[in-house]
């Protein structure tokens, strides 16, 4: 977040010293619900390059839409929704997509992560997680992770594994995992490992949580074998919307199993307590961590 703050104040700075400063407009596009017409509202401001404008654009579009949300959870009804937003040059010309500059995509993400924290929640159905750890819980909490650098990336990231996961792909597991990044803790992924003597050609997987059922279609699907007949399945996607119910039920249950089909073929596999556990205790420590789940 530091990283974050001095970009957008030496952007500050450097606007105030400079009398070129370039005029743009922001422009928020809002859908009526009940008329389904799009009203457009402007906002003009000034800022020294393109780059900075569009990271002054995007952060007014990502503090209206936790505004926006924030509003309907207290009101509990929604009569408008946020389109999206366009940021014109001094000419009117369109610039939204066509900017280009150096660590975009991070510096995009810092603001995602800065402005997402000050929603109240994720707007999702289930329960949400909202772990309330003091210094000592959350240092309780570190010790049962590896941290493992990656040495080859730029920002030095740095991939956090419960010590309890699998080591190997030939290890039955479930669980969850993250990057922790200069700023905050990014890209909470799912993986689940499946190893047998009999190849199922993993398609989908039908959780039953607690009594209530759940069906996740995976992405990343992977599959190999080795010395002895024996063969592994597995996944490793991100948690977005299409699992992140999942995900959560995981951490909250008290029992658990999930069937594994292929495509002619199944497993029913219990997912023990210890499992759940650590599902928990990786959701807790990312999000402590600053780690929001994706809308």
């Amino acid at each position: 977040m530091k990283k974050l703050y001095l970009l957008l104040i030496s952007l500050f700075l450097v606007s105030c010293n400079n009398y070129n400063s370039k005029i743009y407009t922001y422009v928020e596009e809002e859908l009526d619900l009940g008329t389904h017409s799009v009203e457009e509202k402007e906002q003009v401001f000034t800022e020294i390059s393109d780059s900075a404008a569009f990271l002054n654009a995007y952060k007014k579009y990502l503090i209206s839409k936790v505004a926006r949300a924030s509003a309907t959870r207290a009101s509990g009804a929604q009569f408008t929704e946020l389109k999206g937003y366009k940021l014109l040059d001094e000419n009117k010309n369109e610039i939204t997509n066509t900017v280009i500059f150096d660590k975009k995509d991070s510096l995009m993400l810092d603001l995602e992560k800065t402005i997402g924290s000050l929603s109240i929640d994720n707007n999702t159905s289930s329960k949400t997680i909202k772990p309330k750890l003091n210094t000592e819980e959350l240092e309780h909490l570190k010790k049962l992770f590896i941290y493992k650098k990656d040495e080859f990336d730029p920002d030095g990231l740095t991939w956090v594994t419960p010590k309890s996961a699998p080591k190997h792909v030939n290890e039955n597991g479930i669980y969850c995992y993250f990057e922790a990044g200069q700023i905050t803790s990014i890209n909470l992924r799912f993986r689940l490992q499946y190893t047998s003597d009999e190849w199922l050609f993993m398609e989908r997987c039908q959780f039953l949580i607690d009594g209530k059922a759940y069906e996740y279609t995976p992405i990343n699907l992977k599959r190999d074998s080795g010395n002895g007949g024996e063969i592994w399945e597995w996944f490793d996607d991100s948690v977005d919307s299409s699992n992140k119910d999942i995900i959560i039920a995981l951490s909250q249950a008290k029992t658990a199993k999930v069937k594994i089909k292929g495509n002619q073929y199944f497993d029913i596999v219990k997912i023990t307590t210890k499992q759940l556990k650590t599902i928990k205790n990786t959701l807790d420590l990312y999000e402590s961590t600053g780690g929001t789940f994706k809308l």
